[in-house]
Formats: structure tokens, C-alpha cells, sequence
């Protein structure tokens, strides 16, 4: 009964000192219906870890992550369509850095993902990566982590898709027209 107490008490006293810190983050804004279905991006990670802190903060994006990523690049890429174009992402990963040395009030976001262009039958693959960052209080509470985020999104999705909009582009003159 001793060792039960004792494991329980264990138990109790590393829960008390969990600096994990866990934070829902809307991104209903970002999500729109209906644009460009020829452009998919698959599920990817729930959650964006945010390193470099003194505790540990898990930002919760609402919707997903991948959704609001795949709102965006639908809206920047709708006007590139042509017949028998498909686009489709997975391999999204995505975290939040703060250096607390060299740059406190700064927060880097890098987010990459690998994409699949099919324009017409000419198949070609590529990866993304972008990093941007934005201003936050230095020693700042969480919540300013977590209203970065839906702008560091934006600023990744708009590097992304001038990425995809020049791949998109030298895929319309592929050697394969008629496949």
C-alpha cells in the first residue's frame, strides 16, 4: 500500500511541475470554401510546437493546419488553372521558433511540404520550405504566440504559391500536350 501511495504522490508531483502548455488558435478566417478543388493538401500535423521558450507551448490551430494552408494556396492559385491541372501536397510539417539570445521578440515559423503537379499527364515533383517571421513582445505571455500564428501562415502560403505558381507555369508548356 506503501508503494502505491508512493507512486500516486510521484505521480501527483510531476504533473504539478508540467510547464506544457497547450493553446487553441482560430483560423476560421482562413478557410474558404469552394476555391480551385484541383489543388489538395493532405492532413498533416494537428498541432505546431513552439521551441525556444522557457516552458513548452503546443499551439492548436482551428481548423487544421493543412486546411487553412490549402484555403490559402487555393485562393493565390485559382487564376492558374488550366484543363487537366491537379495539385496535390502532402509531407506538411510545420513549428514556431523564438530565439531568446539573439532575436526575443522575434518568432520564426517554418513550414514545408512536397507537391505533386499533374498538368496534363507531365508529371513533376517538388519540395517547399519557407520561414517567416514576425514581431512579438519580448517575454511575452502565450497568447501572442498564438495570434502570430494565422499571420505567419499567410506570409508561408504566399512564398509557397509564388513557388507553385513559377512550377505550375513551366508545367503549361510540357512535352506531353496530349497525354
Amino acid at each position: 500500500m506503501k508503494h502505491v501511495a508512493l507512486a500516486v504522490g510521484a505521480v501527483l508531483l510531476l504533473a504539478a511541475c508540467s510547464h506544457d502548455v497547450r493553446m487553441d488558435v482560430p483560423l476560421g478566417t482562413a478557410v474558404a470554401p469552394g476555391v480551385a478543388p484541383w489543388l489538395q493538401v493532405a492532413k498533416g500535423p494537428e498541432q505546431v510546437e513552439v521551441k525556444g521558450l522557457k516552458r513548452k507551448l503546443v499551439l492548436t490551430p482551428a481548423p487544421a493546419l493543412s486546411d487553412a494552408l490549402q484555403s490559402s494556396l487555393r485562393r493565390a492559385l485559382a487564376q492558374d488553372y488550366f484543363t487537366d491541372l491537379t495539385v496535390g501536397c502532402d509531407s506538411l510539417d510545420a513549428g514556431m521558433k523564438v530565439d531568446q539570445d539573439d532575436a526575443p521578440g522575434k518568432v520564426a515559423m517554418s513550414l514545408s511540404l512536397h507537391c505533386t503537379i499533374n498538368a496534363r499527364g507531365y508529371v513533376s515533383r517538388h519540395d517547399y520550405a519557407t520561414r517567416p517571421t514576425g514581431d512579438v513582445a519580448a517575454d511575452t505571455d502565450d497568447s501572442a504566440y498564438a495570434h502570430a500564428l494565422p499571420g505567419l501562415l499567410d506570409a508561408a502560403a504566399a512564398d509557397i504559391a509564388g513557388h507553385l505558381r513559377a512550377d505550375i507555369g513551366a508545367s503549361k508548356g510540357n512535352p506531353n500536350p496530349g497525354a
